[in-house]
């Protein structure tokens, strides 16, 4: 039996070339004016210590979501797409949490583990693909065994992003990075037109 390496679409792999470039521009930029803000060091090694310290942990949380019980068909990519990027973060030191196929529980649970292991000075990195919803002001990660028949329940069902990020900040994170690569079709969109006239 031969193991087939997951392969990114061409605009996950742009969204993730993207995002490492990003990731590293953040953590040098941020290096080099923790550097410039600090007293001349009195030796190259003292610099030197003082630039590593400044380094916290780097976490991801990556979820992909492809088997939706509501979805005519499965999403082909999200979980390729999440597998791949583990493997390119992981490579650049990330320390990552991949999920696939989570569930509101699984959701949650995913996004407990994650602010748990944040500490100040930490670079995170929140990945979802699947389908995702907005509701009023807010956008939500939608976990496979959701049930969604009118609007409202996307904020009962789903899982904020925005929270996720208020939840990453209160924890300290130097920097937040967050790639949403969300499906367009909505597979609950004809329940809320059915629902709204019934």
């Amino acid at each position: 039996m031969t193991a087939r390496q997951p392969s990114f679409s061409r605009r996950s792999a742009v969204i993730a070339a993207a995002l490492l470039c990003t990731v590293s521009l953040a953590i040098g930029a941020n290096a080099a004016l923790n550097k410039r803000s600090l007293e001349a060091p009195k030796s190259a090694a003292a610099e030197q210590g003082v630039a590593s310290t400044g380094n916290g942990a780097r976490l991801a949380l990556v979820i992909g979501n492809g088997h939706y019980p509501d979805a005519n068909a499965p999403l082909a990519q999200p979980i390729n797409d999440a597998r791949a990027l583990t493997g390119a973060l992981r490579r650049d030191g990330f320390d990552v949490d991949v999920v696939e196929d989570a569930s509101k529980d699984d959701l949650a649970r995913a996004v407990e583990r994650l602010t748990a292991r944040i500490k100040p000075d930490s670079v995170v990195m929140l990945f979802f693909g699947g389908y995702a919803i907005q509701a009023g002001r807010d956008s939500y990660m939608i976990p496979t065994d959701a049930k969604i028949w009118k609007e409202a329940d996307v904020r009962r069902e789903g899982t904020s992003i925005e929270r996720v990020l208020d939840a990453v900040s209160e924890k300290g994170a130097r920097a937040k990075l967050v790639v949403i690569d969300a499906s367009r079709r909505n597979p609950f969109e004809r329940r809320f037109r059915a629902y709204s006239h019934g």
